[in-house]
């Protein structure tokens, strides 16, 4: 069950207007924000 679920990336959900920080170990590349467009 263990080797099945390593191919799955790490998911943050955050609440919105929530602040938050992040601390990272490797380069992080981020795409530039646009608005959530449902059916797009």
């Amino acid at each position: 069950m263990l080797h099945r679920n390593l191919n799955i990336k790490p998911t943050l959900e955050i609440r919105p207007i929530y602040r938050f920080n992040i601390m990272v170990n490797k380069t992080l590349i981020l795409k530039p924000y646009s608005p959530f467009e449902p059916g797009r």
